[in-house]
């Protein structure tokens, strides 16, 4: 989920991304994730961060949670959607990863 729903292209903004993990299994885990953005927007407000790590944490069986993640738009950012590709690892109470899934978000990003 994208919040507001868009980036305002040529201009300095953000926006959140929630990001929301569910757990159907029977084992819980700490869950981590590796962000990749396209070069027009950044994970910093202030230099160029293309990908990044974020810990969402444990999440229990059965259980959902949820984390959110500022993207921002530059003065180069252009009216187009942004694929957004993330890399969940869920490490187990070893500290192994258990499980890895890869999902896709598209950002909207449009002239005022």
């Amino acid at each position: 989920h994208f919040y507001p729903i868009r980036l305002i292209a040529f201009r300095r903004n953000f926006v959140e991304m929630e990001i929301v993990v569910s757990n159907k299994g029977n084992e819980a885990y700490w869950v981590e994730t590796d962000i990749e953005v396209p070069s027009a927007i950044s994970l910093a407000p202030d230099r160029h961060i293309s990908r990044g790590r974020a810990r969402i944490g444990i999440v229990f069986p059965n259980g959902i949670i949820s984390k959110r993640i500022k993207i921002y738009g530059t003065p180069g950012s252009y009216p187009d959607q942004y694929p957004i590709k993330m890399t969940f690892y869920g490490y187990n109470s070893k500290g192994v990863i258990s499980v890895r899934t890869e999902k896709k978000a598209f950002l909207r990003c449009e002239r005022l």
